[in-house]
């Protein structure tokens, strides 16, 4: 059993944050939280059920039940991968997930609703200052995008960029 996670748990989550990105190695099948022993328990009769459910989801729900038992005023929202159509998670302007071999991965994101303008053409800045700006801007997709990326999927988003 992982009853040393509820002790790690509350030391680290001292102090107030309001968002936190973790990754955790995913539970086994069958792992329940209990709150009465106040530890992850494998019960074998679940397990059949958690086999038909990705592994990650699985193991953010239990989380999420373990974080919620600390007080029950306070309730946590969870979110990972599996959860996500294209299986990346969003976080800020990157969507994170984690490829076959175990590595984490990293592209640039934007969310449909974001502005797509970063300086209007008519606008008064330096012609100087507008050119740099564009080159910030493909940098910043270019640096928010892990190098194991195809190259076509970076071109695609240089690509919507422009």
């Amino acid at each position: 059993a992982t009853n040393h996670l509820m002790a790690e748990f509350i030391i680290n989550s001292g102090l107030y944050v309001d968002d936190d990105n973790l990754v955790y190695f995913v539970l086994p099948p069958g792992t329940r939280w209990s709150v009465d022993d106040q530890m992850m328990i494998v019960r074998p009769h679940n397990i059949e059920e958690d086999l038909l459910e990705q592994e990650d989801v699985r193991t953010m729900r239990e989380m999420r039940e373990m974080a919620n038992s600390i007080c029950p005023i306070i309730q946590m929202t969870a979110d990972c991968p599996g959860l996500n159509l294209d299986g990346k998670l969003p976080i800020l302007d990157l969507k994170v997930w984690v490829n076959r071999e175990g590595r984490i991965l990293h592209e640039f994101y934007r969310k449909e609703m974001a502005s797509r303008l970063l300086i209007l053409a008519r606008s008064a800045m330096p012609e100087r200052v507008k050119r740099v700006t564009l080159t910030q801007e493909a940098l910043r997709i270019l640096r928010n995008t892990s190098m194991e990326v195809p190259r076509e999927r970076m071109e695609e988003m240089l690509s919507d960029f422009c």
